[in-house]
Order: structure tokens, then sequence, then C-alpha cells
């Protein structure tokens, strides 16, 4: 029998990266996001990073807590001094997260948001720094377009996007 919402009352696992007993140079290789209560102690637990470059597979239904996860572990990783790179396509996370960028790295951040004409960010798809790779950058955006495109696809198409 499964009771879905109810408190789990088992102990966490023995490997489960958590912040007390640890050092504040170990502290500082665990990205901390969550709580945990067990015999009414409150744990913080978290991914340790050689775990974290692993990639990560957030899923789960609307309103389980997904975004939150993403913005928690993105405001640890500010308040450690790491970069934060975050795509959103609805735009209520990257809100969120811009609340907690820290004043000393407001200058640092780039906001990107396309329909945005008062703050245009200008994004050069064929600007490359060696010149050998202009080819391979050319092809790989030809494919998109190809892919996007395919139904109304032709020769004298593929020609104008490759020379233009």
């Amino acid at each position: 029998m499964i009771l879905w919402g109810q408190n789990v009352l088992s102990e966490p696992p023995e490997n489960l990266p958590i912040a007390e007993g640890k050092t504040e140079e170990e502290k500082a290789k665990i990205n901390f996001f969550g709580r945990t209560i067990f015999k009414n102690r409150d744990l913080i637990f978290g991914i340790k990073d050689t775990d974290r470059r692993r990639h990560l597979w957030v899923i789960g239904k609307t309103g389980t807590g997904k975004s939150t996860l993403i913005a928690n572990m993105a405001i640890d990783d500010m308040k450690k001094g790491r970069g934060v790179a975050i795509i959103d396509p609805h735009g209520d996370l990257s809100e969120t997260i811009l609340d907690y960028v820290p004043a000393s790295r407001l200058n640092d951040v780039i906001y990107f948001n396309p329909i945005d004409r008062e703050r245009p960010v200008r994004l050069n798809i064929l600007e490359v720094k060696d010149p050998a790779q202009r080819e391979l950058v050319v092809s790989g955006i030809v494919a998109i377009f190809n892919k996007l495109y395919g139904h109304s696809w032709g020769p004298r198409l593929e020609y104008i996007l490759r020379n233009t």
C-alpha cells in the first residue's frame, strides 16, 4: 500500500549529503536545497558537486516543486560565488531567481529576453572567434532550419542560407 502525501518515518539514506557535522570546506562541495526531519532532527541536505556534474533530470507533475528545486540550487550556487545560467521558457523561475542575485553581482547579470524591446540583447549566432569554425556553425544553423522548415525546403533555400 502506498500512502501518497504522507510523511515517511524512515531514516534518510546513510550517504545523503547533510550539512550537520560537515566542515566549511566540505559544505562548499555540496549544493544544499532541502530539509528532512527525522526523529525531531531538522537536517539540511543536498547533492554533492561531483554527482551534480553528471546531470540531473527533474520530473514531476505541475505544482510538485520542480522549479522550487531548481531555484534553490541556483540560489545556493550564487551564495557560493558560482555562475548560474537559467533557461526558462515561462519566465517565472528566472524572475524568482533574479530576486536572490547578490548586490555585488548585479552588474554581471545578463537577462536575455528576446521579446524585450526596451533592453534588447544582441546575439549574432554566426559570430565565431576562429574563422575555421565558421562552416561548422553555418552547417549547424542550416540543419536547424531544415528540421524546422523541411516541408518547404529546396536546394535554392539551402544555397541562400549557406551564402548569406
